[in-house]
């Protein structure tokens, strides 16, 4: 599915995920076992929210940001201004720590689930002013804007 261009979270290492995409914000820590998410309605509050999530979530693992091996985050099509606070975010991280940064397409990954169980499947979110975007998978790759 989503392109990493190679990027590889070393073992033992955590990935912090960032999707503020949408309305509904999300933060997740992995290591390729354990997990810890944390989704919320973020409606314009991005600026506000995503930080301290990030640093309430890495305290309750007994995790500091020495500890991350990666950081994606969600690249769109989505809210612009969500957009830009979760790409600062992640590349801050990225480039503070040195470590790989990996750009995950919404429609992707919001038809992930179904791809993975090698079905036929659209994605469809909103994109703001009556439009919304959708993109087939399995047979088209190229998001499309309706209006609606």
């Amino acid at each position: 599915m989503p392109e990493n261009d190679g990027a590889r979270v070393s073992p033992g290492g955590w990935l912090l995920a960032i999707d503020t995409s949408s309305d509904r914000a999300g933060v997740a820590l992995f290591d390729g076992q354990d997990m810890h998410l944390r989704q919320w309605p973020s409606v314009r509050a991005q600026t506000t929210q995503v930080l301290p999530v990030i640093r309430q979530m890495l305290t309750s693992a007994n995790l500091t940001i020495s500890d991350l091996a990666a950081v994606a985050v969600a690249t769109g099509p989505g809210a612009f201004t969500g957009l830009r606070v979760g790409m600062s975010l992640a590349k801050g991280f990225a480039m503070g720590r040195g470590i790989p940064l990996i750009g995950i397409p919404t429609l992707e990954a919001t038809a992930s689930p179904w791809v993975k169980a090698a079905l036929s499947v659209i994605a469809i979110l909103p994109a703001g002013r009556g439009r919304i975007v959708w993109q087939r998978f399995g047979q088209e790759n190229q998001p499309h804007a309706l209006q609606s």
